[in-house]
């Protein structure tokens, strides 16, 4: 009998009655998925422990799993053979056994993806089934995933934080670890054959366009020796596919698609999608490259094929199906539209070629029965039906009270070495919370009882390293250029709303401002000066907010944003989530702004800290050496351009002279020399180009030259920098010169000249390292 849902509420202080509760009723309760071994859990785990790692686990009894195991490896079996000969001798369908409208008639049967000679082997590598107990406390599949299965690394990670919290409770029931399995996974990628392998074939993990519908994130990949990539990280040489690093083009043998079959490759299957790469089913036919998932799985998803399963296994494997099916018809055939009867009511009617999420229609709450007993009749091939099934009930601890949710798990098989299925140890648990409850549904881990009581290990070791993308390394370029810009524009902002119209300020004052707000792109190019002053200045400030003038504040704040959503899978939790608290604070800044004070003096402190934080990431060395190296190059050298005009502009206005514009320049230029009133013109500049304090423009390039060395040890050989950094330190040595040398324009124009040579340098190094990548202005 099940547990009645009217005795299974308690306050989360009534724990004691919660236990005696488990110790009786549940213990009763043979229908339940986890039987009395929740007694256990909540006798080992203190309510507070496992408050603090998420809902409660569901325990799966070591005979339950091991019904489950051998199940689902004789359906794995079943899939690979039945997609096999699919793509091959077509044998089921010529005899009968699956209707030829489920396979070729299917969106996901794909006519490119046939290879010859076919290659079974590396058809299916993973796959995901969702399963169900009746209230009899049978076991049914509902369906299954071949195209991407969705799910394991939230199995991984969720295993991981009940490592961090509960690891005793883990050793102590004896829970089975999903280590094992995935490792055997792991080798049997890397084991592929592929006409190209080598001893250790490298293989990416091509992602989709948000990290949510990734098979596993990017982090856990490269755990796992995986490259995580995008589709413009790789490209089709001579039907081969490779990778596209810092260290030039690398082979790749076996790519775990992230995508949908039919974004894979916009040349053959949709032009319109971006996420793939084009040519790739010709690398695939050519035997190149091996695909996990094959493209063309998506017809096995269809439930229509549940009511063909139970023959195909006899015909195929002469023995019954340990797991059934959800009793299913497909409505294409008469006979079995005729077997289920005249009553609809008790059935859902689900699309037989159904798109992402399916649309299912409970045919129980729809008062057009006649029109659709009409429509199953004339359109039967486009519906299945399916019998409408009561999942049995777990308990969970939600919003203070014990509940009984309806439950499905998500498990996982994996193709090892020798060709052998494993289903992983462990499942997600889809838990349908009460009519009422806030929220759809929560997500549980499942554990599997009858393991090791050592603690389970939650970790693969990799000893190869991960290249450098190239996408990622000109990322990390330009996030150190946009940085530098956006400090430039704030620090300018700051300056020009203390100093502007003040009673204190020269006319050569005025003037370097001028020219500053334009550099800094705080004012349209366009903009005459005499409109530049304390009341227009608000307005103008308040128009780049709003509009994203080309390199104003809100242009490099967002271009940084851009380019840290790409590297997120790469930054620290904490780091992300500042970052993005800083960027929503400012991004909801709104004009006009009032007279009385900065712009963003509201968002100053959050604009800082956004800045801040990324540069202090870099500092710590926390970063890989090539990344940290590459964003300090941008970050150098967009100071070695945008810093030297600025002082330029200072010279050719005559406003050096004044202690109060080296002042203004100390605030401006990171690194200031300290009482600057106290040197005059001349002691200022020597001790900001001649000498080596921290932020002199000669320690910049020194440091310059160190980051690029560091960045040649991980790239691949090609033309030398020496001769743009070789200018870089000419244009130096030209502003030295022309320190004492009157008049100051001589001055001001070597600066400029040491600014271009920057920019040059820049344009060398994006095209050495990035080649023909568009580089961001």
């Amino acid at each position: 009998m099940g547990v009645s849902t009217e005795s299974t509420s308690f306050r989360s202080g009534h724990f004691d009655e919660l236990r005696a509760l488990a110790a009786s009723q549940l213990q009763k309760a043979d229908k339940s998925v986890i039987r009395s071994s929740w007694a256990r859990l909540l006798w080992l785990v203190p309510q507070a422990h496992w408050q603090a790692a998420g809902p409660l686990p569901v325990l799966i009894e070591a005979t339950d799993w091991a019904l489950i195991e051998s199940g689902l490896v004789q359906r794995a079996q079943l899939l690979q053979a039945i997609l096999d000969d699919a793509y091959g001798a077509e044998e089921l369908t010529q005899r009968g056994l699956l209707p030829q409208a489920l396979v070729r008639g299917h969106p996901g049967y794909l006519r490119p993806a046939r290879t010859s000679p076919p290659r079974p082997s590396a058809r299916l590598r993973l796959l995901a089934f969702d399963l169900v107990r009746d209230p009899q406390g049978h076991w049914q599949v509902l369906g299954q995933q071949t195209q991407a299965p969705q799910g394991l690394g939230m199995l991984w990670r969720q295993r991981e934080r009940s490592q961090v919290t509960l690891a005793s409770t883990l050793a102590d029931l004896g829970v089975r670890s999903p280590i094992e399995a995935i490792a055997v996974w792991m080798q049997g990628l890397r084991s592929a054959e592929s006409a190209a392998a080598e001893l250790a074939p490298r293989w990416v993990m091509l992602g989709g366009d948000t990290f949510e519908k990734n098979i596993i994130d990017d982090a856990l990949a490269v755990q796992l020796g995986l490259i995580p990539a995008r589709g413009d990280d790789l490209l089709i040489r001579q039907a081969c596919l490779y990778l596209k690093s810092l260290g030039g083009l690398l082979p790749v043998h076996g790519l775990l698609a992230s995508l949908a079959d039919e974004q894979i490759d916009p040349l053959e299957l949709r032009a319109d999608c971006s996420l793939g790469v084009p040519g790739l089913l010709q690398a695939l036919r050519a035997g190149h490259v091996t695909i996990s998932n094959s493209p063309g799985t998506g017809f096995l998803e269809s439930p229509a094929l549940a009511g063909f399963m139970p023959g195909l296994s006899r015909a195929l494997r002469g023995e019954e199906l340990l797991l059934p099916d959800r009793a299913s018809w497909w409505c294409g055939e008469t006979a079995a539209l005729d077997n289920a009867g005249s009553d609809l009511s008790q059935y859902s009617v689900i699309q037989s070629h159904p798109n992402r999420p399916a649309e299912v229609t409970d045919l129980a709450y729809t008062d057009s029965l006649t029109i659709w007993a009409q429509r199953l009749r004339e359109n039967g091939e486009a519906y299945t039906l399916q019998q409408r099934l009561r999942p049995s009930l777990t308990p969970q601890w939600e919003h203070g009270e014990l509940q009984l949710c309806p439950m499905t798990l998500r498990v996982f098989a994996v193709l090892g070495t020798d060709h052998r299925w494993c289903v992983v140890p462990g499942a997600l648990a889809r838990l349908s919370l009460p009519d009422g409850a806030l929220g759809a549904e929560l997500h549980a881990e499942a554990w599997v009882l009858g393991g090791s009581s050592a603690p389970p290990e939650t970790r693969v070791k990799v000893t190869a390293p991960t290249p450098i993308l190239a996408r990622r390394a000109e990322d990390m370029f330009w996030l150190g250029r946009y940085l530098t810009r956006a400090e430039l524009a704030l620090r300018a902002t700051t300056l020009a709303y203390k100093l502007i119209e003040s009673p204190c300020v020269s006319p050569a004052q005025r003037a370097w401002l001028d020219s500053l707000l334009r550099l800094a792109a705080l004012v349209p190019e366009d903009t005459p000066s005499a409109l530049i002053g304390l009341h227009h200045l608000p307005e103008a400030l308040a128009q780049d907010l709003q509009h994203a003038r080309l390199n104003g504040i809100r242009f490099n704040l967002h271009a940084m944003a851009e380019r840290v959503a790409r590297l997120h899978a790469h930054l620290p939790q904490a780091l992300q989530q500042g970052l993005e608290a800083a960027r929503a604070q400012w991004s909801g800044s709104q004009g006009p702004w009032n007279a009385s004070g900065p712009p963003i003096d509201k968002d100053r402190g959050a604009t800082d800290r956004y800045i801040l934080q990324i540069r202090a990431f870099f500092a710590e060395g926390a970063w890989h050496r090539a990344d940290a190296a590459l964003f300090g190059a941008g970050l150098l050298i967009e100071r070695l351009s945008l810093w030297p005009r600025a002082l330029a502009d200072a010279c050719a206005c005559a406003a050096l002279s004044e202690s109060s514009t080296r002042q203004a320049l100390d605030q401006l230029l990171e690194g200031a020399t300290p009482h600057a009133g106290d040197t005059d013109e001349h002691q200022w500049l020597r001790m900001r180009l001649e000498f080596a304090p921290p932020g002199s423009w000669a320690q910049h390039l020194t440091a310059l030259r160190q980051q690029i060395d560091t960045i040649e040890e991980y790239s691949a050989p090609g033309a030398c920098l020496e001769g743009a950094l070789e200018a870089l330190a000419g244009g130096l040595r030209s502003c030295r010169a022309s320190i004492d040398s009157p008049p100051p324009a001589a001055l001001a124009q070597a600066l400029r000249v040491l600014a271009e040579s920057s920019r040059a340098a820049g344009a060398h190094l994006q095209a050495r390292y990035f080649g023909d990548r568009a580089a961001s202005t």
